[in-house]
């Protein structure tokens, strides 16, 4: 579960393990230098000997996001620091939420939050503050799966087309002549400074 990471150093691995003191897999950091591991837990739960999972990791290594089971039913958006250990995003404890993707600075977190339909709604956490992203129409967007370095823009897919949202101008959709119910794409590469996205168009 989640994504192997590498910080910009290339001494700090960020991975999915099993921690044998528990017999849980969780967000593990590996250093490189010292060949050590350090298990980092989750938050109250776990569910199929899954405890946590890494889904994002700031330029530094210092600040991880990813997903914690609240219960066996529940995952909830997690970010650890070495001084507050594992936190939860979220306060809405019934339905699940994911955090993928940190900025730089660690002031911006893109991710998605479950609504009481099952529907994965983007979301962003600015400071710690949660946004439910909507475009003009006020129709939900799915996931949101990367943010830029500088924390300005975040990236993900809708039903049908990727977008770009900036906290100013809201959700970009990125068009595509095809693009249609058989034709759908996603976002998922953003430079810096949001000048530059790639993704994809599928059938």
């Amino acid at each position: 579960m989640g994504k192997p990471l590498v910080g910009t150093d290339g001494n700090r691995i960020v991975t999915y393990l099993l921690n044998p003191e528990t017999n849980l897999n969780e967000i593990t950091i590996y250093d490189y230098v010292t060949h050590s591991k350090t298990y980092l837990g989750g938050i109250n739960g776990f569910s199929d000997f899954s405890k946590s999972s890494p889904w994002g990791m700031s330029e530094d290594g210092t600040t991880i996001v990813g997903l914690g089971w609240y219960n066996t039913m529940v995952g909830q958006a997690i970010k650890w620091t070495a001084e507050d250990g594992i936190v939860s995003l979220t306060t809405n404890n019934n339905d699940s939420s994911r955090a993928n993707s940190i900025s730089n600075d660690k002031s911006v977190i893109a991710g998605w939050q479950d609504t009481p339909f099952g529907f994965r709604q983007g979301a962003v956490w600015k400071n710690g503050t949660q946004i439910l992203l909507t475009d003009q129409d006020g129709l939900e967007v799915n996931e949101a799966g990367e943010v830029s370095g500088n924390g300005e823009y975040v990236i993900g897919l809708s039903s049908t087309y990727p977008y770009i949202w900036n906290e100013q101008t809201g959700i970009t959709y990125i068009d595509h002549p095809s693009a249609g119910n058989f034709f759908r794409g996603g976002a998922t590469g953003i430079s810096f400074d949001g000048s530059k996205v790639v993704g994809y168009y599928r059938g």
